[in-house]
């Protein structure tokens, strides 16, 4: 087709699928359609393009050339009390550690559009560990995959079809707010402890369902859970997450079984790797006083944002007001 220009094997990083089989149809510079990709994975290209006619820059919301408005946003850097770099994660690794070292000259509060998620997993590590196994682990040995707060049907469909097979063998709902609870009661079942039934009916949990659930995992040669952001998201999170994780070792006792949590868009992994690279931390970072501090909640995005402490924001391939509503 005239004015097409198509270009193969690209991996797609809309979610964790590592989907490396799209063609991606390219006219006067916008992306028109992503064959092999999903629709999630369509969509996030699609995406990626600028809107035609957009302004390479604005200055007070005017258009101006690009050259003036790096100079007015290094002057505005350069002036800021308590300054905060967000984003990262749609951008490159090579990028991401311009932008660390950026923060550190300038003093800066550093964190990652991938907070929420990645960094309620980085703390349940720093809590507990974690045993983990590699995505071509899982395609040759799992014999049993659980997927667990999320809805891989919608989400991440082409876990399906690379992971595990369409359909489920056994569905255990959830009650709002007791991941953790159901959790310890898998631990306790797997350790071979009592569990009351009244205990487990006050928290909403199906203890006939919990039980088969868990000889299912014992009886697995290969058992692997998903994680998705029903379980790691909100202030518990990382909790559900160090739970999730024991759980996985406790089950090492009787055979091979882990946890893996299923990622976001872009460059996240990317994202937390540079800045533990280059600061030992990988989110919630601030360097106002020349060293790396370590402070979830103290210095991530939304907290520092939300008490008014940061007087200049740097957004970094992210979209402050979507991604961070209500701070």
């Amino acid at each position: 087709m005239a004015g097409i220009t198509e270009v193969h094997h690209v991996p797609c990083v809309a979610c964790g699928c590592t989907t490396d089989d799209v063609t991606l149809r390219v006219a006067a510079g916008r992306i028109v359609a992503a064959e092999g990709a999903c629709a999630r994975g369509e969509a996030y290209f699609k995406a990626q393009s600028a809107a035609p006619g957009h302004p390479a820059a604005l200055i007070a919301g005017h258009e101006a050339p690009l050259d003036s408005a790096v100079a007015e946003a290094a002057r505005l850097l350069a002036a800021a009390r308590y300054p905060l770099v967000y984003g990262f994660t749609q951008t490159t690794a090579e990028a991401q550690r311009v932008a660390v070292r950026l923060a550190d000259l300038i003093g800066a509060n550093i964190d990652t559009t991938a907070g929420p998620a990645h960094g309620a997993e980085a703390l349940a590590l720093q809590a507990v560990g974690r045993v983990t196994c590699t995505l071509g682990e899982v395609k040759n040995r799992a014999d049993l995959v659980i997927y667990w707060g999320c809805n891989p049907a919608v989400e991440y469909p082409h876990h399906f079809s690379r992971y595990s097979r369409a359909g489920a063998d056994l569905v255990l709902p959830v009650p709002a707010g007791q991941h953790f609870a159901l959790l310890q009661v898998l631990r306790a079942l797997a350790q071979g402890r009592r569990v009351h039934q009244p205990a487990a009916a006050a928290a909403g949990i199906d203890l006939d369902a919990a039980r088969t659930l868990v000889a299912r995992m014992k009886g697995a040669r290969f058992g692997i859970v998903f994680f998705g952001a029903g379980l790691s998201a909100g202030p518990g999170g990382w909790a559900n997450v160090a739970a999730l994780h024991a759980l996985a070792a406790d089950l090492h006792q009787f055979t091979r079984f882990y946890a893996l949590g299923l990622g976001g868009e872009g460059n996240a992994v990317g994202a937390e790797g540079v800045l533990s690279s280059e600061t030992a931390f990988p989110f919630a970072v601030n360097l106002s006083r020349g060293y790396p501090r370590y402070g979830p909640g103290e210095f991530t995005a939304r907290e520092l944002l939300s008490r008014g402490e940061a007087d200049l924001l740097l957004a970094v391939t992210a979209d402050p007001v979507a991604e961070l509503v209500g701070a």
